[in-house]
Order: structure tokens, then C-alpha cells, then sequence
């Protein structure tokens, strides 16, 4: 595939401060496309131009783990050709040639943005065959299809049979740990991992199981299925049951994100508190390993 002449013309960027140490968005030029990063919630601006050349279309590929991106692309003509904001995992294909503006919002952002071309023939060629080579391997292809792989479903077990990881057992509803009460306020699935999200007290709590090492992904292994790209001050093992789960918090002792895995599968837990304590606050070690205790 022919390389896009990719230019950042303008970079603004707000930093906010953190417990944890300072939320960026940076955005870095290659020859391959346009790079953003946006750690511990960042919030800033930023603006770059592009070129896709004959043949090819503007594709964007965004990860966000919390907060929301917005992209605006603008053609030389003035028209804006992609417009909307970002709060998934989707990529978007934009099929526009030419010099195209691109500016990238981080609005208490998490994740990634790759702006990058793509080949409009064989993108047409794989849309035309990739549910037949899915089923060749085993594969549901409107499990693995380029919309929105989650999932929602009322309930963990349903959770658990969508993801294919068995079962999906969880701290009963209203169980009391240091933290306060937990509860639970929606399930959703992706092939290979199955989450729960609710709350510990007044923090937001998000459990995952994911499939370690699948039969049908040879190359697939990870050990950490939270998501998290977030960067912590500390980590330190907690001994919970049969298990060593690995914890990171910017406090010794008050975790953000626990992982751990048992057998076949990799589990996860992540934490956050509300308001000005959102980077700061974590579950003590003793809360973590009741949880963990009844995760399965």
C-alpha cells in the first residue's frame, strides 16, 4: 500500500495535573499516518493535515478505555467529511481523496486515535469475503465483524455464554466490602471476554474474564484483559486464595486495577473513584482479594 504524506500543521494541548502525574494528549507524524495518545483522561486539541491519494480512503482506527474523542476532517473544498464523536472501539472508513484537515478533541480521554489510508479495492475484496474465511476457522462472523464487537445482555451468565469463557461468577449483589456495598448495573460480551459493570460505593467497578490462550487464536495470549493503558506510580502482589494477583494504584495499597489469571483465563478489575479523587482513590488490598475471591 502506498504511504499517505501525513503533516501535523498545529498542536494544542491542555494539560490537566493528576495525582497520578499529568494527563496529555500528544500526536505524533509519520509516514504512515497521524498518531494520538491520550493518557489519564486528557483533554486538549488537536489539528492535522493529510493527504490520501487516488485509490485509497482515510481510515480511523480509535481505541478509548474512558472519556471521548470527537474527529472533524474537512476536504480542501471545505466540506466536512467526517464529523462525530468517538466513545467506542469501531474503525471508521472514510472513503475521501485529497488534502484533508483533520482536527482530534481528547474531552477526559483515555485511549488512541490512528489516522491512517486505506486501499479501497482491497478493502471491498475483504468486506466481500471475510465471513467466509471466518466460518473456515470457526469463527461467528457477526461476532468479529467491524461494527461494534460489545455485546449488552441482561445478565453475567448470558455475559459468559456470548464470550464463550463458561461461566462468569461475581460478588452477589449488595455483598459489603471496606469500599461499601457492591453493585451491578449492566453486562456486555465480545468473543473471548465477557465484563460486568456497577459500582463499590460511590466508585465505578468494572470486572472482566477473558479467554488466556484460545484454540482458535493461536497468536492470541495476555495475561491482562482490562484495557487499561493508564500509567501507575506503584505495583505490588496481593496472595488471594490460590492466586497472585498483581495490582497498580498511584498509593501502595489502594488498588485502581487488579489482573490475575487461573488456568485458561485472564480476570480484571478496575476501580475508579469519583470527582477530585478520581485518580487517587483505589480498594485496599483486603477489598481486592474478597472480591477475587468470588470471581470466577
Amino acid at each position: 500500500m502506498k504511504k499517505i504524506v501525513a503533516l501535523v500543521a498545529t498542536l494544542a494541548m491542555a494539560f490537566m495535573l493528576v495525582a497520578c502525574g499529568k494527563s496529555s494528549l500528544s500526536v505524533t507524524s509519520e509516514d504512515d499516518g497521524i498518531h494520538a495518545v491520550a493518557k489519564n483522561r486528557a483533554e486538549g486539541a488537536a489539528t492535522g493535515n493529510i493527504t490520501i491519494e487516488d485509490g485509497y480512503g482515510m481510515c480511523i482506527n480509535h481505541i478509548v478505555e474512558s472519556g471521548s474523542f470527537h474527529v472533524k476532517a474537512i476536504d480542501q473544498e471545505g466540506n466536512v467529511v467526517f464529523d462525530d464523536d468517538i466513545t467506542d472501539n469501531i474503525m471508521n472508513l472514510v472513503p475521501v481523496t485529497g488534502e484533508i484537515e483533520v482536527g482530534i478533541t481528547a474531552n477526559k480521554a483515555t485511549g488512541t486515535i490512528d489516522i491512517i489510508a486505506y486501499d479501497v479495492e482491497a478493502q471491498a475484496m475483504a468486506d466481500a469475503t471475510l465471513p467466509d474465511a471466518l466460518e473456515s476457522v470457526g469463527l461467528d462472523p457477526e461476532a468479529v465483524g467491524v461494527a461494534n464487537p460489545w455485546s449488552d445482555v441482561e445478565t453475567a451468565e448470558a455475559a459468559a455464554e456470548g464470550a464463550g469463557v463458561g461461566y462468569f461468577e461475581l460478588p452477589a449483589e449488595g455483598t459489603k466490602v471496606k469500599g461499601g456495598e457492591i453493585h451491578w448495573g449492566g453486562y456486555r460480551y465480545m468473543q473471548l471476554l465477557a465484563q460486568a459493570d456497577g459500582s463499590v460505593g460511590s466508585a465505578e467497578l468494572t470486572v472482566r474474564k477473558g479467554v488466556k490462550n484460545p484454540a482458535e487464536k493461536v497468536n492470541y495470549d495476555t495475561s491482562d484483559v482490562s484495557g487499561d493503558y493508564n500509567e501507575y506510580k506503584e505495583s505490588w502482589d496481593v496472595r488471594a486464595g490460590d492466586w497472585t494477583v498483581k495490582c497498580f494504584g498511584n498509593d501502595k495499597g489502594k488498588t485502581m486495577k487488579a489482573i490475575w489469571t487461573s488456568d485458561n483465563f485472564s480476570y480484571s478489575i478496575m476501580v475508579r473513584g469519583q470527582g477530585d479523587i478520581a485518580d487517587t482513590y483505589g480498594l485496599a488490598d483486603e477489598d481486592i482479594i474478597a472480591i477475587v475471591d468470588d470471581v470466577q
